[in-house]
């Protein structure tokens, strides 16, 4: 995760599965774009709890957050496939 887009700004790289309830006030609001490993699956939410919006994003995938994503997630979980 980086919170510039075209994967720029400072990193956060999580592995393993994971339920990350609040990313932190650092992250908060401020993830752009994700690199999403092979055979994993990213899950975002928009607040904090796993609650608000959800957008899943399977790998291998490098991508922008837009559509109302950009500098909105607040919670994550991260799975394998």
């Amino acid at each position: 995760m980086y919170n510039g887009v075209f994967f720029n700004g400072s990193q956060r790289t999580d592995t393993g599965i994971m339920d990350v309830k609040y990313v932190g006030n650092s992250w908060n609001d401020k993830i752009s774009s994700v690199k999403v490993p092979r055979d994993t699956k990213l899950y975002l939410y928009k607040d904090a709890d796993f609650k608000g919006g959800a957008m899943a994003v399977a790998g291998p995938k490098s991508m922008l957050l837009t559509d109302g994503w950009g500098n909105s997630a607040s919670s994550f979980k991260i799975r394998y496939y």
